[in-house]
């Protein structure tokens, strides 16, 4: 549409919640580059998104709005949508997708850069024969739910028997510590406070990672 906005509406569940968000980061860092890395540009358009009106409009700048139309496409895709993607990453390539990398496979299908059976799409909408990279920066394991919602309770038990990281599994088995509460020193400034936070939160996750080896 052109138009980025705040909403007063409330935020939906999904399947995949790590992506389940209202204003994307992600969106500002394609401005960015969208405008060969014109800060202030991006930084009136957000200045706009906090103020009164709560939106921009990118489409106000044709410039920058065509190029946005030509270099940039998005999908939406459902639950349903997810998990069918899912099933066909296992059965097509034996890999077990968390939820937010079968969000992109399944972007990809409906964008039409990858035919139905998960291949680069030599017939594309661009006529180019693009070739996708997905990048899955997430391993199943973390999603139980999504897994199971996709494949069954059955899928989601052999992957956890023959297929679960190892070191997922360890630390599955390790005992939950109870949480550390850092209270500041009123004699100490912010700074001296943060070093000492900083001291001890590496000496925790140092402990942490020796005994995870």
């Amino acid at each position: 549409t052109g138009v980025v906005k705040k909403t007063t509406e409330p935020m939906k569940s999904t399947l995949s919640e790590a992506i389940n968000i209202q204003l994307p980061y992600n969106l500002e860092r394609l401005l960015f580059y969208l405008t060969d890395q014109n800060h202030n540009q991006v930084k009136e358009w957000y200045t706009r998104l906090e103020g009164p009106d709560q939106c921009y409009e990118i489409k106000q700048n044709k410039v920058w709005w065509t190029k946005l139309q030509s270099e940039f496409r998005s999908a939406r895709v459902t639950d349903e949508e997810l998990c069918a993607a899912m099933r066909d990453l296992l059965e097509n390539y034996g890999y077990w997708a968390d939820p937010h990398t079968s969000v992109a496979f399944a972007a990809a299908q409906k964008l039409n850069y990858l035919d139905q059976n998960g291949k680069n799409n030599d017939n594309d909408d661009n006529g180019k024969g693009t070739h996708v990279a997905i990048m899955a920066t997430a391993a199943a394991c973390k999603f139980q739910l999504p897994v199971e919602t996709a494949l069954g309770n059955e899928k989601w038990e052999e992957y956890e028997r023959h297929y679960f990281p190892s070191r997922g599994k360890k630390l599955n088995e390790m005992t939950e510590k109870s949480p550390i509460l850092y209270s500041a020193d009123t004699s100490k400034t912010l700074e001296e406070n943060q070093a000492v936070w900083e001291a001890r939160t590496r000496q925790l996750i140092e402990g942490l990672l020796g005994s995870y080896k």
